[in-house]
This record gives structure tokens, C-alpha cells and sequence, in this order.
């Protein structure tokens, strides 16, 4: 058992050739992420101290872990390195994740049968620091760069610069002490570095939770829907996804005008599956979720719809909404996009939302390669009971 509670094999009890193979494993998967990928990495954690301390693998450890370097701080560079990583890796091996787009484990197979484990942390360079998800929200840049290498276990393995410093930095002084038992342990303050990477998952509990409920005025289509139905095409039975469909009343809209509707959501309503064509629960934050649906639905979309979506997604999830669009929208398709922009009163239960202005929005998209045909913003358009929010519209393509 690990400190985890997870059942997990210690590296004590594998075969020599098993040993062997887990570096071999941990090797090839370096070349990979550094030839297909374009991201540099480093052994970190469990696999760090072993590689310091005597140049094997620990015999209590039970996977091995590195550090995948985004070039970047910002949204877009550590976007870009997940995305890779994801696309690539996918393909190859299994692949799961824990709750946020900064740490994947790698499923790797054992010759003799069964598989090892490979964590993959991202970390990222910030000025002059460098911060590694969970546990290092700021090391000195100098610390980390340039990598060297060491041995482990008679290969040569990429490591920080200083890693008497950096293992330092993360189990403080006794890191050269066997401590079986060690947990990460980060304050609040230290955590918020890492948020943003999150996939909320708190969230598609409340909104599940939300739309379980009775409608409450809100199953009537929006004024946004009728507005994009008056704009589409007459005579054609077009494909649209509603991204965000929530209780799906904009999909029966269009539903309503012989359209095939597909809803996406990572929220589960009754109404999605009853009033859509075809439902698709994926949840866009997760940028291993959203690559995985892309590559398996077949169809491309003439409108992609989103209405009150923006702001509910964090900037990760934003990002992969720009990539779905670019993927799937069809050949003169159109994305049509509804959100609330600089200033807003929340009424109601607390949620998450993350208010940009307009022009964030157009400079985010136009980054991913979507261009703006029209935008604008206004009050009056999405009034609500005694809300009157400032909303903006988009048609993208």
C-alpha cells in the first residue's frame, strides 16, 4: 500500500530483469517526450533521490516520476506542452490523470506481463524561478538549468543542475534520509500557483446537481439561440454541437428546426440525453478528456454553440475549447459564443467564474488560429429575472 492508500508494487519485490526493463521503459519515454514531443524533462521526486543517492531506484518507490518542462509562465506555453504531451504519449500507451493537466501517469507495460507506472509533472520556468507541480512553487532558475546527467541504474538519466538543492527544496533537510512514509504537503498560498491547472471538478458536481433540480424558468430557449436560429441557413439539416448544453432548452431549439443536434457537457442531465441526437459527456478542462474525444468522433460540425460557456472554464479549458472548434468545425462552419465579459454581479449559489473582457476573448481565439467575423457586447441581451448582465457575442470561424 502506498502512502497514497493506493495498492501499489514496490520496486524491492520486482525481478532484476523487471528493474531493468522499468529504466529501460523510463529511458525511451525521455527520447520520446525530447524527439516527438520537443519538451525537455528531468527525473524528479522518488526517482531523483534514488538517482542522488546511490543510482538506482529506491526499493520502497512504486513508480518513477519526471518533470516536463513548458518553456513558459504563461496560459499559452504550458497549454502548448500538455497538449503535445498528451497527443503524442496517447497514442502509445494508457494514460490517466489526477484531477488537473499538470500531472498524467504514463501506464507502461512489463515484459513478463503486468505494468509500471511513470508520473509526469509539469513545470515551467517564471522569471528567474522555475515551479514543478505539487510540490515547488518557486526554486531559483539557476537551481534547475542547464540539465545535466547522472546514472541510474547504469543509464544516463537528465537531472536538474543542482539536485542536492532541488530535492532540498522539496523534502528539506533530511532529504538524504530514508523517509518511506513522506507526504507533500503544500498551504494554501503555495497551492494557488498550481490552480489554474485544475479541472474543477467540484464544478460538474454542482452543475449536475444544478440541472437534476426543477427548471426554474430557465427551460424555455434563450433569447441568444433564437438570434443564432434567425442567422442559420433555411433548407439545410445542419450539424451543430451545443457545447455546454447544460438542460439542453437552446439544443431542443434547434432540434426543433430539423438541425441534428449533438450536446457536449461535463454535467449530466436527463434532459441532454431525452433532447439531443447524440450526448457527450466530456469535461473541457481536462485537456486529456478533450483530445480523446476529438480523435474518436468522426463527425465535423457546421455551428458549434456555446452560450454561457467562457466563463465557466478555467484558461486551460478555454484553450481546449478553441482547439475543439478548430478540429471539428466544418469546412464555411461557424461558432457562435454567448459569455459574460468585465464586470459582473454573481446572484445566486457561488460558482466558479472567470470574467476577461472581450477583446481576451478575441486575442485568445485569434492565438489558436480561429478568426473573428463579428463581436459585440451590450446589456439586455441575456436579462434574467432582476439581472441584467454585460454580455458578449461572438460569430467565429
Amino acid at each position: 500500500m502506498s502512502q497514497w492508500g493506493r495498492n501499489s508494487r514496490k520496486f524491492a519485490d520486482y525481478p532484476a530483469n523487471e528493474r531493468e526493463a522499468v529504466v529501460q521503459g523510463l529511458c525511451g519515454l525521455v527520447s520520446l517526450l525530447n524527439d516527438k514531443c520537443c519538451l525537455d524533462c528531468f527525473v524528479t521526486y522518488g526517482t531523483l533521490l534514488g538517482t542522488v543517492r546511490k543510482g538506482h531506484l529506491i526499493p520502497h518507490d512504486f513508480d518513477c516520476d519526471l518533470c516536463v518542462i513548458a518553456a513558459g509562465a504563461d496560459v499559452c506555453s504550458r497549454h502548448q506542452a500538455v497538449w503535445n504531451l498528451i497527443e503524442v504519449l496517447r497514442t502509445r500507451y494508457t494514460i490517466s490523470t489526477w484531477r488537473s493537466n499538470a500531472h498524467h501517469s504514463v501506464h507502461v507495460p512489463l515484459p513478463g506481463g503486468g505494468e509500471y507506472k511513470i508520473d509526469l509533472f509539469l513545470g515551467w520556468i517564471s522569471g528567474d524561478g522555475f515551479n514543478q507541480h505539487f510540490s515547488i512553487s518557486k526554486i531559483s532558475r539557476d537551481t534547475v538549468f542547464p540539465l545535466r546527467f547522472m546514472t541510474l541504474a547504469g543509464r544516463a538519466v537528465p537531472v536538474p543542475r543542482l539536485p542536492e538543492i532541488y530535492l532540498r527544496a522539496i523534502y528539506g533537510d533530511g532529504w538524504g534520509t530514508e523517509q518511506t512514509e513522506f507526504e507533500h504537503k503544500l498551504d494554501a498560498i503555495d497551492w494557488r500557483t498550481f490552480s489554474d491547472l485544475s479541472y474543477m471538478t467540484d464544478e460538474a458536481s454542482y452543475w449536475t446537481g444544478f440541472y437534476s433540480q426543477p427548471p426554474q424558468g430557465i427551460s424555455q430557449p434563450t433569447a441568444f439561440a433564437r438570434a443564432v436560429a434567425e442567422q442559420l441557413p433555411r433548407g439545410r439539416r445542419l450539424r451543430v454541437l451545443d457545447v455546454g448544453a447544460g438542460n439542453a432548452r437552446d439544443s431542443r431549439l434547434f432540434r426543433s428546426l430539423a438541425h441534428r443536434v449533438e450536446g457536449l457537457d461535463r454535467a449530466d442531465s436527463a434532459e441532454l440525453h431525452i433532447d439531443c441526437d447524440e450526448y457527450h459527456r466530456v469535461d473541457l478542462n481536462n485537456t486529456c478528456d478533450v483530445i480523446g474525444w476529438i480523435d474518436n468522433v468522426a463527425m465535423d460540425y457546421d455551428v458549434i454553440y456555446a452560450r454561457f460557456l467562457l466563463h465557466s472554464l478555467t484558461a486551460f479549458g478555454q484553450r481546449n475549447f478553441w482547439r475543439l472548434c478548430r478540429r471539428k468545425l466544418a469546412a464555411n462552419g461557424q461558432v457562435h459564443i454567448e459569455c459574460r465579459v468585465e464586470r459582473c454581479v454573481t446572484k445566486g449559489p457561488p460558482h466558479y467564474r472567470r470574467i476577461q473582457s472581450l477583446e481576451a476573448v478575441e486575442r485568445d481565439a485569434m492565438s489558436c488560429g480561429l478568426s473573428v467575423l463579428w463581436s459585440g457586447k451590450s446589456t439586455g441581451w441575456a436579462i434574467h429575472g432582476d439581472e441584467d448582465p454585460l454580455v458578449a457575442r461572438l460569430i467565429l470561424r
